[in-house]
């Protein structure tokens, strides 16, 4: 049986990082999460991928949270949908990856590779709840037992 993907990330880098792991994916084996951005907006109709859009951060993350939790029952059936998330971070993947946490799914995680010395936020609740915790730093292997080095994503 086929494994169903769900890839959530936020847009900018956390996008771009993601666009390098969708190259290795079959093209219908995942769905997306992600904010309303153009970039993410583009991919998503050029390529024809089912992706719930969630509104973009604002600059409360509180409010954005709290906005978020409108859209939880979508966020709750598509998870349920899946066996697999993959997220690159970003506060967007924070609500799905709960909730994947909370439905017993496969949760990987890819540590952004603009923190070299400390892990994100988002990244601190997903080394707690992450099954596969990947970073792109060897300094953040070194510091965290469980995060496992990977390289970079980007290709050079």
């Amino acid at each position: 049986m086929k494994k169903r993907i769900l890839l959530c990330f936020s847009a900018g880098g956390h996008f771009t990082q993601m666009q390098q792991l969708i190259s290795y994916l079959p093209s219908n084996s995942f769905r997306m999460i992600s904010e309303d951005a153009p970039d993410v907006l583009e991919f998503k109709n050029k390529n024809n991928i089912e992706t719930l859009i969630l509104p973009k951060v604002i600059s409360n993350r509180f409010l954005f949270l709290l906005k978020n939790i409108t859209y939880l029952f979508q966020i709750i059936r598509t998870v349920k949908s899946c066996d697999l998330m993959i997220s690159t971070g970003g506060i967007t993947s924070v609500i799905p990856g709960l909730m994947c946490f909370i439905c017993r799914k496969k949760i990987l995680f890819v540590e952004t590779i603009a923190k070299q010395n400390e892990l994100t936020i988002t990244g601190k609740l997903f080394y707690l709840i992450a099954n596969k915790f990947y970073v792109q730093s060897r300094r953040l292997a070194e510091m965290y037992h469980k995060a496992e080095y990977v390289g970079t994503l980007y290709k050079l």
